[in-house]
């Protein structure tokens, strides 16, 4: 069976993995040099690094928790898992393509492919990213359409540098954010948001979210943006023939998260 796979992220690379470990000839494309790795981290379920073999990847959050520093919090609903920085993800998930006999093409992205060219392999996997070229490609076919989800977001700046890594508030205002250097983008669920504030101005939710953050953070939140629905981008469906999309190709809440 022959597999093209274009992206090199999670997504593809794992799909890639699993394929050419089941004896598949897998070919990725990557609109980006080998050499660009990512500087985001991610929160991974570990039966998810379990089944790709990566079970020793990451920081431990603990059982049904999430950990930063020595600190944790048990999070209802949550499975177990670790905090992985994207580098060394995708960096692990390459070695075991590399093992499993995949084949990358770099500086190539699915758009510089000819048309037609579904007809040349078995399986087409759009796994490139939220602005899918495989998904622009056959856009009448799966129908993305861009909504506002069920989630909130802001940007949050801090007096000082973060290093990158997931957190979670649980004061009486839950917050999940992403921290990275000066900035931290903050998600909050729409029944938090409804309940502590929805009818809030930009001042006070500021200071309610940097109290949920307070401890968490390693440094003062100095400003924050606006709280705005997160756009969504789904498909109305995510395979067709041949050709079928995975992670954020197929479903993104917004560009940086999937």
């Amino acid at each position: 069976m022959r597999v093209l796979v274009a992206g090199a992220g999670p997504a593809g690379l794992a799909f890639a993995a699993q394929s050419a470990a089941a004896g598949a000839r897998v070919t990725v494309v990557e609109r980006e040099q080998e050499s660009t790795l990512p500087a985001w981290t991610a929160s991974v379920q570990t039966r998810t690094l379990d089944a790709l073999g990566l079970g020793g990847l990451g920081a431990f959050h603990g059982h049904r928790g999430i950990r930063v520093g020595e600190r944790a919090w048990t999070v209802p609903g949550v499975a177990e898992r670790r905090v992985v920085g994207g580098g060394r993800l995708v960096g692990a998930l390459r070695d075991r393509c590399t093992r499993a006999g995949v084949t990358f093409r770099w500086d190539t992205g699915f758009e510089d492919l000819p048309e037609g060219i579904e007809r040349t392999v078995d399986l087409v996997v759009g796994a490139d990213g939220a602005r899918s070229a495989v998904r622009a490609r056959w856009a009448d076919t799966f129908a993305p359409l861009i909504t506002h989800g069920s989630r909130h977001r802001l940007l949050v700046r801090v007096a000082g540098t973060l290093a990158p890594q997931a957190l979670v508030g649980l004061r009486d205002t839950p917050v999940v954010a992403w921290a990275q250097g000066d900035a931290a983008v903050v998600e909050v669920g729409d029944r938090a948001y409804q309940a502590n504030l929805a009818r809030r101005s930009p001042i006070e939710l500021a200071g309610r979210v940097a109290l949920a953050l307070d401890g968490l953070l390693d440094a003062p939140v100095v400003s924050a943006t606006p709280m705005g629905r997160t756009a969504t981008v789904m498909c109305r469906q995510a395979g067709q023939g041949n050709v079928l999309l995975v992670g954020d190709a197929a479903c993104a809440t917004w560009d940086a998260e999937g």
